[in-house]
Formats: C-alpha cells, structure tokens, sequence
C-alpha cells in the first residue's frame, strides 16, 4: 500500500509541473458600435509546458458579481520564439510539450452589451465591467514568486460606450523575452492608441490570482523591484510616460514577473480627468547567460515636442559592439519602427551600413496638438546566431496645442473698431495678443500694431482692410495666427457724434448673474445697460439698480455691456457662468 501512496504522490507532482504554463497575456478591446466590442485575449506559454486549451474568458463586475463566460474562437499560434533565420522552430510541433520557446496564442470574442445576457451589466448598474481571463497555472518556473492560478483583466464603461466610443491601447511588443544576465535591457510596450481619450498613464501593479486578489511576490520582490538588479543606475527603471523601462539582471538563474497597467483618461464637462478604461499587461522575463554578444543600443534623442502644424525631424541611432576578444564577425542591425503613426515617415539612412540610423519626419496638422505625447517604438535587432539580441527605444513626441481664440469687431462712432480677442478657455491671462491692422495692399502699409486683448483702432480712410491676430499661449509658447477681411465704409468714418468711451470693472467676473459694477459715474437715475452678445447683437437691455445690473437670465458666456451715461460710455466684458 505505501507503494501506491509514493507512485500516486509521484504522479501528482508531475502533473503539477507539468501544468504549469502560462507566461503573460494582453487583454485588448475594440469599439465596434455602441455596447458592442471586438475583444482579443493574447497568451503566452512556456513550449516545454502542458498546452494551452480553454482558458476561461469572462465579463464581471468589480465586486466579482454578474459573471458571463465568453466564446471565443482561437484565431492563431505562433512562435515568438527569438531565434535565427533558418533555424528550426523550438515550438514544433504547436501547443505540444517541446524545447525552450515562446508560444502566443490569440483569442476572439464578440461582445454586445445591448444583447441578453450581457445586457444584464447596464440594468444592474455596472458601468466599469472587467474583461477577466483565468486559467491555471503561473510558469512553474518563475522564482520571484510562488507560482499559483493565473489571473488578470481589463476595464471598459459600457454605460457611456455610444459617447466614448473608445477602444483599448494595442501593445507593439511581446510580453514575455529571455534576456541576458548582466547586460541592460531597454523595453518598450509598443503602445499605439485610438486617441479617443486625452491621457494615457502607466502604473506598475501587482499580479492577480483572482479578482481583486493579489499574487504576493518572495520577500525582497515587489512591484517596484520585481527582480534582482544594482543598487545603482542601471538597477530597474520605470519610465511612467511610456510604460517602458530599463534594467540590468544580475541573477542569471531568476525568472521574474512585471505587471504593467495602462489606463486611459478623458475630461469630463467640468474638464476633471475621469478614467475611462484601463488594460494590464503581465510579463515574464527568463534571465539567461547569453554568449559572446552584446545588445544593441541606441544614440539619439526619443523625446521631442513641436508646436501643432509644424513640420519635425530628428535621428535616431543602433550601434552594436562586439564583444572583445571573442567575437571576430561584426553583428549588422536592422531597424523598424512598431507602430508607426499617420503621417510619420521612417528612412533609413543608408541601408548598406552595419549600425543603422533613421531619420524619423512628421508634419503635424494644426489639430494634432494634445496634452500628453504620441508614443511610437523603434526596434533595434541584430544578426548574431545563435543568439540574437533585440533592443527597444520609446518614441515620444509631445506636440504642442495652439491657442484658439474668437475674434469679435464691433463698430463704434467716427471710424472706430473694437478688437477683442475671446480663447476658447475663457482664460484671458494664460495668453499674450497681438492685432496687426493692414490696408488691402497685403501688409505693405502697416497702420497699427496692438498687443492688448481687447482695443481700439480709428480708421480715417474708408477701404478695404486686414487684421492680422496672434494669440499665443504662455505654457507651450506656440502661436496662431488669424486673418480676417475688414470693409470700412465712408458712413463708418462719417458717423454721428463722437463718444467718449470709459473702461470701467465689475465684479465678479466671472460671475453667476448679478454683478456689480465699480464707478461714479453711476450716480445718474434710470440708467439703462445694453447687453452685447459676442456676434455684436444687442441681446438685452437691463436696468442699473444701486450699481449692479442682473443678467442671470441669459444663457452662459462672454457678453460686452455698454451704459450711457452724460459723461460718456462706461464699457466693460464680463462672463457669465451659472
């Protein structure tokens, strides 16, 4: 009987080692039309472990309720593996127990949240659902944590999916790489996103092994320090604006695990930055000692900004040394660029030489200026067998909003123009102005120069006319320019009587309604306010009561009030927010 006991022992054991496999996996979804979704589950497993079947793919609630399991289709296999060009795969045959490989494995599944059963989410009011995928086990081999039931999800709104019509982040590059004891590793998620949202954020996060539970990591191993590096410079490295990091291994045996959550972020009506959605990504690094190779490298500077409409180019280096003395045969590197952007161009300078450099060019539009940089990831690999090195630089460039801004003219007596200047944001001080006032020869005469936002020019001659506007915002320093056609008429420079025009402020501006209005001239009785809307159309006449007049009942915006007084025209613009 004990030996029965032994041989069953035996046998539980190795089937345990044997069932663990699974190495990382990416969760993507993408918006197809409101509530409905095209999901891809990509996993990645160990080729010298069990294969890789039914994998449970669900949707659930944060608080674990409501749960629906997923069908799916497998749409592919393939060997990631890095290996030389000739060579047999180590993951042959696919999803079989083999060599030392890498195998993907990508999942399909259609989702329409308008559609029993999984219209049950938005009636029971769960708007942020998680994709889960869930399956066991961890690779066995892994020795920063105790392996266990491998878990991991993502999160979209299907409440508001017709508004935010957004879809996830897709990765570039692979989850899962054996990297060489000792040598630095530079890594790029790769990132490429639908620009639905305004901000994208990256977090280092702990793995899970269930929903809402977190796979702890062995003592000295956290998130922060997920394995074994240098106390120094070359120790791990996140870079929070792109996801990617730097590190240098120094335990040419440990296998560690890195969780990487992408989370994207759009302005609410009150411009508050909400979180829309979020995907994790969970790596596996194999610390290996490699051969006599060193990895490439890159020269050249990855962050770059630009002002929206101009046209950028900068260059980007791979060198590769060899590894002296050992290595006689200079290694050749090969450069790509992931995932390019709409209107980037990559050239390769020479393609004949060994370390290759690309000069990467883009012309913006006017609207492609955002608040956070576009990511791209440039690829550097070279030719050394049996093992060849890839190395990844992230690719940020930061292109800078330009300033818009509403131009308002408004005729006043003996051939004056009222120039003002409205930014969209309503933020008169974030800005500097200019007016540049041209006769019709296209700037050959120039006739005045201003830099208020708001001013006044006399025209003594009837004509044709430019007006030149920049706006330029004081945090990025990029400027816009405006040119818009004035028609002065002989009647304009003939008018009726001169008025004097008085400045005067109110308070509080902006201000919800009632507002008061800072002047003695205001002593007369029945003065009467005329109320000017943006377009120059009188909008309302209001009454001046002890010095105050009552506009809280026009809708929201910015409104110029003109009172006639004997003294003259008191004038002032105030905003109006309820």
């Amino acid at each position: 009987m004990k030996k029965y006991f032994t041989l069953l022992a035996f046998i539980l054991m190795a089937a345990s080692a044997s069932a663990s496999h699974i190495m990382g996996a990416d969760i993507t979804y993408e918006y197809l039309s409101p509530f409905k979704y095209k999901i891809t589950v990509k996993m990645y497993r160990d080729c010298k472990g069990v294969p890789l079947n039914a994998p449970v793919i669900k949707i659930v609630c944060p608080d674990g309720n409501n749960s629906q399991s997923l069908n799916y289709t497998r749409v592919s296999i393939n060997d990631i593996s890095n290996f030389c060009k000739g060579d047999t795969s180590p993951c042959t045959p696919a999803n079989i127990p083999s060599n030392s490989g890498i195998e993907e494995h990508i999942f399909e599944s259609t989702v329409d949240f308008s559609q029993s059963p999984f219209d049950i989410y938005k009636r029971a009011g769960c708007c942020e659902v998680r994709i889960a995928v869930e399956q066991c086990c961890r690779n066995g081999a892994i020795t920063t944590m105790s392996p266990g039931n491998f878990y991991t999800d993502a999160m979209l709104n299907v409440c508001e999916s017709g508004k935010l019509k957004n879809s996830s982040p897709v990765f570039g590059t692979y989850p899962v790489q054996y990297i060489c004891c000792n040598n630095l590793l530079t890594y790029s998620q790769g990132i490429s996103n639908d620009g639905n949202s305004d901000s994208v954020s990256f977090e280092l996060v702990a793995p899970l092994n269930a929903n809402n539970s977190n796979e702890p990591y062995n003592s000295g191993f956290s998130t922060q320090k997920p394995m074994t590096v240098p106390n120094n410079s070359l120790g791990f490295k996140f870079d929070p604006e792109t996801g990617g990091f730097i590190m240098t291994p120094i335990n040419c045996s440990e296998v560690g695990v890195i969780v990487v959550q992408v989370s994207e972020w759009k302005r609410d009506s009150a411009r508050v930055m909400k979180k829309i959605g979020y995907t994790r990504r969970e790596m596996e690094l194999i610390v290996k000692t490699c051969g006599y190779n060193n990895d490439p490298y890159f020269t050249g500077n990855g962050k770059q900004s630009v002002c929206a409409g101009n046209k950028i180019c900068f260059t980007i280096g791979a060198n590769d040394d060899p590894f002296l003395p050992k290595q006689t045969n200079l290694d050749t590197v090969s450069l790509r660029l992931i995932n390019q952007l709409p209107g980037v161009t990559f050239t390769i300078q020479d393609p004949t030489a060994r370390e290759k450099s690309a000069q990467i060019c883009w012309q913006t539009k006017e609207g492609d200026g955002k608040e956070t940089p576009y990511l791209m990831t440039i690829e550097a690999r070279d030719n050394y067998c049996p093992d060849p090195r890839i190395a990844y630089k992230d690719i940020s460039i930061f292109v800078k909003p330009l300033p818009v801004a509403k131009r308002v003219y408004r005729r006043l007596l003996k051939g004056n123009l009222e120039m003002s200047s409205v930014p969209s944001d309503s933020l008169f001080g974030n800005y500097r102005y200019q007016f540049l006032v041209m006769d019709s020869l296209g700037g050959s005469n120039s006739t005045g120069l201003f830099f208020k936002r708001v001013d006044t020019f006399q025209f003594t001659l009837p004509g044709k006319y430019y007006i030149e506007h920049t706006i330029i915002n004081n945090k990025y320093n990029c400027p816009r320019t405006y040119i818009d056609t004035i028609i002065i008429t002989p009647e304009h420079i003939t008018s009726i009587a001169e008025s004097n025009v008085i400045s005067i402020r109110v308070s509080p501006n902006p201000g919800a309604g009632i507002f008061t209005i800072q002047s003695e001239l205001l002593k007369e009785q029945n003065l009467m306010a005329q109320v000017y809307a943006m377009d120059g159309k009188c909008v309302a006449t209001v009454p001046v009561r002890q010095q105050q007049i009552d506009l809280s009942t026009l809708s929201d915006g910015i409104y110029t009030i003109d009172i006639q007084t004997l003294k003259g025209v008191l004038r002032t613009q105030v905003v109006l927010r309820h």
